[in-house]
């Protein structure tokens, strides 16, 4: 990279506190901080579509969710048409129960 030529400028607003971080890591360095700008720009480059290593991770994070999910089957076909009010019926029974305990 350091033995190219560099021939097109491009300029861009940082926070004042980036900046004098990334000329500080120049100085770390013993480059400048073009330099550096330039080999973070070609690193970000070189490592590919972080959106497409997303989507495999989510892939993968779905594949194994999937192994410990399923389905509940029962015999009542109108259970979750059903679910609310049966939730309601068991908590006044609990709270009955309560009561009278």
């Amino acid at each position: 990279m350091s033995c190219m030529r560099k021939t097109e400028v491009y300029s861009w607003r940082l926070e004042a506190r980036l900046k004098e971080t990334l000329e500080g890591a120049a100085r770390a360095r013993n480059c400048s901080f073009g330099s550096l700008l330039a080999r973070i720009a070609e690193e970000w480059l070189h490592r590919g579509d972080p959106s497409a290593s997303d989507q495999q991770e989510q892939a993968r994070i779905h594949a194994e969710a999937a192994t410990c999910l399923g389905s509940v089957h029962g015999g009542d076909p109108r259970r979750a048409a059903e679910a609310s009010s049966r939730v309601k019926h068991s908590l006044r029974n609990q709270h009955a129960r309560r009561r009278t305990a």
